[in-house]
């Protein structure tokens, strides 16, 4: 279980004690005997940021990063983005990858996080050569490419082009929800005015009938024969076809059911001489709508993977981003979603950022997980200075599974008994002489005096 090496492992120790110069000192030792290990160099990287060494933090992460991209599935790499991103804050080569892992993964919430600060962070900024190579390396699909461009550009009095490209792309595919979601920002609206002076219905404007069922109840009085109220829904339904739906195909259609009516009316061949070359006014782009239209978009583009998210949560717990993996946890928890099998990696992150009370909320869970659950809230009850509780807890446990994490060592730190703590390489020869002192003087005191020896322990760290 990964999750006891943070309970056993001497560096994750001295992290916690923040005594950054011992976990560097060790862990500069494992890198010696196995350079080819990228979280070695992560958690290097981790210790000199907390020290205040920005540069030697960079310097490896990036050493992980180059090696992660051989070892390591896309998703692990992303925390090393994370890291890298707080030190050299946002640009396209964090913000490209981090996007796309997320957009690949269908982690919806990081992806979105990350593309909508970067694009208003590139509009407040002025950035437009950016935010076009930020688009353009992220989405492949020629109609999305081009309607992010338009929506990236518009803030720029750009973006018609791409406008359009996007429009007949999607167009090409048949797809009407996108085509009239888009044809409401190009080049400005109907001019509505004129359809209605054409038109001469009183009230158009207010009927709250749908333009689909507008045109249903004019194709009924149609075939009754009531062909004078079906003249009147038909431009009805094409008045709702083009203010609500910008839809002048199914127009067309209904211009020809019109005709078939056989009524003179001049505001048949008005209407399609209307359709054919529809004027329009220009209007201000409202770019609160164009935002609205991209996180609605976004919601659309990226599929949520649950099982990828709590993959995700778990490698940000053991990379030490806790604050990170815990908003993953309550994310997923929010939706009534079990964690069970991630459960050790939220628990952890909630120790590690001080959620004790938190902790010894949590409900018990399957009986396969319940030690690690346990576990936690014994080492919670124990920072908050309820030994008894711990103990009682830690004891249940140790009776099951001595070798459960670190509970033997734990037990007797927390009993009282004598530990001697040698935590330094250096001093290191000096605790093993101790012993075989201890040990010759053991062999050559009387039995009585011996005992008190051979109950000693020394922890070396």
């Amino acid at each position: 279980m990964e999750i006891e090496m943070f309970f056993k492992n001497k560096i994750y120790k001295f992290l916690r004690e923040r005594d950054f110069e011992k976990a560097k000192n060790l862990l500069q030792r494992e890198i010696e005997e196995d350079p080819e290990n990228p979280n070695l160099y992560q958690l290097l990287g981790d210790i000199y940021l907390e020290t205040g060494e920005e540069e030697k933090a960079l310097e490896n992460y990036k050493k992980s990063l180059k090696i992660s991209k051989d070892k390591k599935e896309e998703i692990e790499l992303l925390p090393i983005f994370l890291k890298i991103k707080k030190i050299e804050g946002e640009n396209l080569s964090v913000n490209v990858p981090i996007c796309d892992i997320s957009l690949k993964y269908g982690l919806k919430e990081e992806f979105k996080n990350v593309f909508i600060n970067y694009f208003k962070g590139l509009l407040n900024s002025r950035k437009k050569e950016e935010g076009i190579k930020f688009i353009e390396s992220l989405f492949k699909e020629e109609s999305i490419k081009n309607e992010f461009l338009f929506y990236f550009l518009s803030n720029f009095g750009e973006g018609e082009e791409n406008l359009k490209k996007a429009i007949s792309e999607y167009e090409k595919k048949g797809d009407k929800e996108n085509v009239i979601n888009l044809k409401r920002f190009f080049g400005g609206g109907v001019d509505i005015q004129k359809l209605k002076d054409i038109i001469k219905i009183e009230g158009i404007e207010e009927r709250k009938l749908e333009p689909e069922g507008t045109l249903e109840l004019a194709e009924l009085l149609d075939n009754i024969g009531s062909k004078e109220e079906a003249l009147n829904e038909y431009l009805s339904s094409i008045y709702g076809f083009c203010v609500e739906r910008n839809d002048f195909e199914k127009c067309k259609e209904i211009i020809t059911k019109m005709k078939n009516l056989g009524i003179p009316d001049e505001r048949i061949e008005k209407v399609e001489e209307f359709i054919e070359n529809p004027p329009t006014v220009k209007t201000e782009i409202n770019y609160d709508e164009i935002f609205s239209s991209l996180q609605k978009r976004l919601d659309e583009i990226v599929q949520e993977d649950i099982e990828n998210l709590k993959r995700i949560g778990a490698i940000f717990s053991s990379s030490l981003l806790h604050n990170e993996s815990i908003r993953i946890f309550e994310s997923i928890l929010k939706k009534n979603i079990s964690i069970d099998k991630f459960i050790e990696y939220y628990l952890y992150s909630l120790y590690e950022t001080g959620e004790y009370e938190k902790i010894i909320e949590i409900e018990a869970l399957d009986l396969a997980r319940e030690d690690i659950l346990k576990y936690f809230k014994a080492i919670s009850y124990e920072k908050l200075g309820d030994i008894n509780s711990a103990l009682e807890i830690l004891s249940g446990i140790y009776e099951k599974n001595p070798d459960f994490m670190d509970i033997e060592e734990r037990l007797r730190k927390i009993k009282g008994e004598e530990v001697i703590m040698v935590p330094e390489e250096e001093v290191i020869e000096e605790a093993v002489e101790e012993v075989e002192v201890i040990q010759e003087i053991s062999q050559e005191s009387p039995k009585e005096e011996r005992k008190g020896f051979n109950e000693r322990i020394i922890i070396i760290y």
